[in-house]
């Protein structure tokens, strides 16, 4: 693999004990540079950052606080054409960035290009995977609906990216999906039909699939989408998600009280369906429809993709 083009960003925060394992995954591959986002690291990462001898990789100091700091900070900072993300507790597999970068230039109506993940636990234990759809009629398709691409597993174009607007602060949880959608704008996306990442799942993660605020964020992602499609700009968002502020204008009321209602219904009723609370899990799943209605809808024509929202990893012997 040539490599020349790619610069892969791995936003680093706090305490990162899988670090190591994440940035030796990448460096045995051949690629530009390896940028390390420092968003207020721990002594003892940077004490190991400062001991690799390796000229590709860089240590960046983050241009603010927080993801979405991070990942622009990144975006700015990277040199290749391609940029290729990867989180601090994850683990690329071989030949990933090769397969990624072979897909993209062959194909130049894509964007970005993702894959299938390896689920890990804390000891590197197979115990899942996740898979997603490789068609990029199909990736669309799902995009209009719910993330169709995993962010660490990503590989796009720098340009598309920047051109897209980059990274957006108002949509915590759901930053990437809504870069997607922006980028779906200017190409196509697809997905590798080869495992290209072991995702780690441990304690120490932060996970936040089934909160409202990100359930909110990926509502007022899709509203952001369809005022684009309609001609309105929809890139100055009249709230962010979780954020306490109302908009002033009634239209917006309507819609923010619309989308973060859905969201808290929708939290709700996951919560309650874990915990076997099946009276709760009905009426809050009902209201959510009620709320959602082309989404639900488009959820109920397809049973497996229903099944993939409600079970997220699927064992392996699946």
């Amino acid at each position: 693999m040539r490599g020349a083009d790619i610069s892969v960003v791995l936003p680093a925060h706090g305490r990162a004990p899988f670090l190591r394992a994440a940035i030796g995954s990448i460096l045995a591959e051949g690629c530009l540079e390896l940028l390390v986002i420092d968003d207020r690291l721990g002594s003892e990462e940077r004490a190991l950052l400062s001991a690799i001898d390796d000229a590709r990789l860089r240590v960046v100091p983050c241009a603010g606080v927080g993801l979405v700091a991070a990942l622009n900070t990144g975006m700015a900072e990277a040199r290749g054409e391609l940029i290729a993300r990867m989180d601090a507790d994850d683990v690329s597999l071989p030949l990933r960035l090769g397969l990624q970068q072979q897909q993209l230039e062959s194909h130049p109506e894509l964007v970005a290009i993702g894959g299938q993940l390896r689920v890990i636990d804390e000891t590197d234990r197979t115990v899942g995977v996740r898979r997603y759809p490789t068609d990029a009629h199909r990736v669309r398709r799902m995009l209009q609906q719910r993330n169709a691409l995993a962010h660490p597993a990503a590989m796009y174009r720098r340009d598309a990216a920047r051109r897209a607007g980059g990274y957006r602060s108002g949509f915590p949880g759901a930053e990437d999906y809504d870069l997607w959608l922006r980028m779906l704008e200017l190409g196509d996306i697809s997905n590798l039909d080869a495992d290209v990442l072991a995702y780690r799942v441990h304690a120490g993660q932060i996970t936040s699939q089934a909160s409202a605020t990100v359930a909110e964020s990926t509502y007022l992602a899709q509203w952001s989408a369809r005022e684009r499609k309609h001609g309105r700009p929809g890139t100055d968002l009249p709230w962010e998600a979780g954020a306490p502020e109302a908009p002033t204008s009634l239209r917006m009321r309507v819609v923010r009280w619309r989308i973060r209602t859905a969201a808290r219904m929708y939290s709700k009723a996951r919560a309650a369906t874990a915990l076997r609370q099946w009276p709760t899990a009905v009426a809050c799943g009902a209201a959510w429809a009620i709320l959602r209605p082309r989404y639900s809808l488009g959820l109920a024509l397809s049973l497996p993709r229903w099944l993939a929202v409600a079970t997220g990893v699927r064992p392996t012997h699946e």
